[in-house]
């Protein structure tokens, strides 16, 4: 495979430990990442790291992922189930990064739906983030309700919260 240097016993143990076979690194060098060392083939698999995902990255138009960042998104929970929804939520031309921050700060599906279910229909991404960060959630929010407190938008529930009211 092109591997100049003697692999040593404990080398080749690790590597088959970790799943590291020649047809995953054959396979990955196809997709564009030739120069891959054994180290680094073994960080791949032991994050999950695969053939499968990356293209599946690549098929939703971004093309230019690198391993390192492919990595990232992994490690962080980013797959193409997370933006291909946010996508049919409305949200288009989710990039990778901020899919990455989404997830981070507990934003999803449900979250969103929870939110706009109440009547906050044009809720943007970086608003529906705001509310995780000062914990304002869909019970939140319904528990102010209930109690009559009269106030409209969600950044008078971001201040309710901030200001200590508890449901």
């Amino acid at each position: 495979m092109g591997y100049k240097e003697n692999i040593p016993l404990d080398k080749a143990l690790e590597l088959r430990d970790h799943g590291v076979s020649p047809r995953f690194i054959t396979s990955i060098q196809k997709m564009g990442y030739e120069k891959i060392t054994l180290d680094r083939a073994v960080d791949l698999r032991d994050h999950g790291v695969n053939p499968e995902y990356i293209s599946s990255i690549r098929e939703m138009g971004y093309k230019d992922i690198t391993l390192e960042k492919a990595q990232e998104l992994r490690d962080h929970g980013v797959n193409p189930e997370f933006i291909h929804t946010m996508q049919n939520m409305g949200y288009k031309g989710v990039t990778l990064d901020r899919a990455e921050e989404l997830i981070d700060h507990g934003v999803n599906a449900n979250f969103i739906k929870s939110i706009t279910e109440l009547g906050f229909k044009d809720l943007t991404l970086d608003k529906a983030q705001e509310l995780v960060d000062h914990g304002v959630n869909a019970q939140f929010i319904k528990k102010m309700r209930e109690k009559g407190v009269k106030v409209q938008t969600l950044d008078d529930y971001i201040r309710l919260r901030d200001t200590g009211f508890n449901e």
